[in-house]
Formats: C-alpha cells, sequence, structure tokens
C-alpha cells in the first residue's frame, strides 16, 4: 500500500516557518554574558537556560556538519543555518551539552573563555 502524500499546504507552510525562524529567530531568542554564567533569554527579557561559568568543561566553535551529528546536545540556535556555531559542555546534568548560534562565535568563545579563568 502506497502512504499518503503530504498535502501540500502542509509543505509550504513548513518552508514558510523555517524561513521564519531563521530570519526572525534572533529576535525571538538571544545569549547573554553575564559575570558568573551565560543566559539564554527569550525576547531579552526572560532568562530561560543558564550556564554556570565554574561548571563549563569546554567551549569551541564548530560547523553546521558538525552541529548536525551532535544527536544528543540540545540545540538552541536563533539561525538555522551558519557557517559555526558554538558547542558547550558543562558537568552535572542529563544533556550536558548545547550548540548554540551566537553572531560572532570567535568573540563568543572568547569572551567564555575569559570568563572561565
Amino acid at each position: 500500500m502506497i502512504p499518503p502524500a503530504i498535502p501540500l499546504p502542509a509543505v509550504i507552510a513548513l518552508a514558510v516557518l523555517l524561513v521564519l525562524l531563521h530570519f526572525l529567530g534572533k529576535y525571538l531568542y538571544q545569549y547573554r554574558i553575564g559575570e558568573e554564567s551565560i543566559q539564554i533569554r527569550l525576547f531579552c527579557l526572560i532568562p530561560i537556560f543558564t550556564i554556570a561559568f565554574k561548571n563549563i568543561t569546554e567551549v569551541r566553535k564548530i560547523t553546521f556538519g558538525e552541529a548536525l551529528w551532535k544527536v544528543f546536545t540540545l540545540k538552541w540556535v536563533n539561525r538555522i543555518y551558519s557557517k559555526e556555531y558554538v558547542l558547550i559542555r558543562w558537568k552535572g546534568r542529563i544533556f550536558s551539552a548545547i550548540i548554540i548560534s551566537p553572531k560572532n562565535t570567535d568573540a563568543f568563545v572568547l569572551e567564555v573563555l575569559g570568563k572561565m579563568r
């Protein structure tokens, strides 16, 4: 038996959603580097996730291809496609890694490494 085809309106809606997320995701949530932690904030106001510098074990840039293969990580990207992402690993919790997409990955990684010392 042949499975039913995906309706065209659903495909169009998904494509529109992905385009909107790609271009407007940076307004949905941002990354803020504080004195003691990195925060992911919804609408730049509401902290929804925090990673303390004292718990971070690794922070580095990764490519789009590497990000695709990181299965057991949280992916909190506000740019769906980017040449570079930042991988942050920490000790503790069930999920111990997150992939984020700050605008300037080099500056972000350097600032985090500076705060970890």
